[in-house]
C-alpha cells in the first residue's frame, strides 16, 4: 500500500466498494476470460495464471476456468486460430507458415498433441498442404 493513505481509509473504500458490489473477483473473472478467449485465444490452465496474477483469488479464477471448460471446446478454439492465421499467413512457405502457427499456439499455452492434430487437420481441410 502508498504510504501517503491512511491503511484504515483503504480499506473502509474496499468495503464500501464491495458494499455496492463494484469490487466483485468472481465478476471481473468471468468477465476477463471471456473476453481473453474471444480476442487473445489462450489455453484455459493460462487464462486461470493470468487472472492470479492480476490479484483475482484463486477460488474465483478456478470457478472461472472451470465455467469455461464446460463452455469452451479448445480443439474449436484451435481450429479457428489455425484458419486465421492461415489465411494471414498465406504466400509463405508451407512448411514455414505450419512451423509459425504451431509456434504461435504454443506460446499460448496450448498442449502439443492437441496443436499438431488440429493443425494437421485444418490444412488438410482447407486444402493448404
Amino acid at each position: 500500500m502508498d504510504k501517503r493513505y491512511d491503511k484504515e481509509a483503504i480499506e473502509k473504500l474496499i468495503a464500501e466498494l464491495k458494499e455496492q458490489d463494484l469490487v466483485d473477483d468472481a465478476k471481473f473473472a468471468k468477465l476477463w476470460a471471456r473476453a481473453r478467449i474471444l480476442s487473445k485465444p489462450r489455453a484455459v490452465w493460462l487464462i486461470k495464471k493470468e487472472l492470479i496474477a492480476r490479484g483475482v483469488d484463486s477460488d474465483a479464477a478456478q470457478e472461472t476456468i472451470a465455467a469455461l471448460e464446460d463452455n469452451i471446446n479448445e480443439t474449436e478454439l484451435i481450429k479457428e486460430v489455425v484458419k486465421k492465421r492461415l489465411w494471414l499467413s498465406q504466400g509463405i512457405d508451407k512448411k514455414k507458415q505450419k512451423q509459425r502457427i504451431y509456434l504461435y499456439l504454443k506460446r499460448r499455452g496450448f498442449g502439443d498433441s492437441n496443436i499438431l492434430k488440429v493443425l494437421n487437420k485444418t490444412i488438410k481441410q482447407e486444402g493448404v498442404a
